[in-house]
């Protein structure tokens, strides 16, 4: 309705009287029209556009016109304060945001490091146990492998003493038969 421009638009025209009708060229505009904000002249009043509108001298009206201005003034500064306390508000709940995020992905990735260290112990831990159980393995392996090695001389040993028996005994037929 009023705007800052407006208001001192108004004012200055008011208190100078020299704003002229841009539709009636060379007319002063000493009227006011209350339903459209604007200064008019007699011509726009009487026969114009704003004939059925509310119009008050513009010396008459400039009490209520300042009155208004200045109540309107009033609201749209405190307005105008509210609003920038709300941007300011708001720009201190998106800062919080941000450092709640910020804070969100710290403990998210010292959860995951917490993790990948657990599951790196586990792959250690898995690994020292494979290598325990293949260790046995071979040792349970190299002592059957010894076991064998003995049992394979055992058993070469016997063939060889059946060799030697069959031969001594061979060569004692032999000679008997002579």
């Amino acid at each position: 309705m009023y705007s800052n421009d407006n208001i001192e638009k108004i004012e200055k025209s008011i208190s100078l009287n020299t704003s002229y009708c841009a539709e009636h060229m060379g007319e002063k505009c000493n009227y006011f029209c209350f339903n459209c904000s604007k200064l008019i002249c007699s011509e726009c009043a009487i026969h114009g556009s704003h004939h059925e509108h509310k119009v008050m001298n513009v010396r008459k009206a400039m009490p209520l016109i300042s009155g208004n201005i200045k109540e309107i003034k009033i609201k749209v500064e405190s307005c105008s304060k509210k609003i920038r306390d709300l941007l300011l508000e708001e720009e201190s709940k998106k800062e919080k945001i941000f450092e709640d995020l910020n804070n969100s992905k710290n403990l998210l990735r010292e959860a995951i490091k917490k993790i990948i260290d657990s599951i790196k112990r586990k792959e250690n831990n898995l690994i020292e146990m494979l290598d325990s159980l293949m260790n046995n393995y071979i040792n349970s392996y190299k002592i059957s492998l010894s076991h064998l090695g003995s049992k394979y001389e055992e058993a070469k040993n016997f063939v060889e003493a059946i060799n030697c028996f069959i031969s001594n005994n061979h060569i004692v037929l032999i000679n008997r038969k002579r």
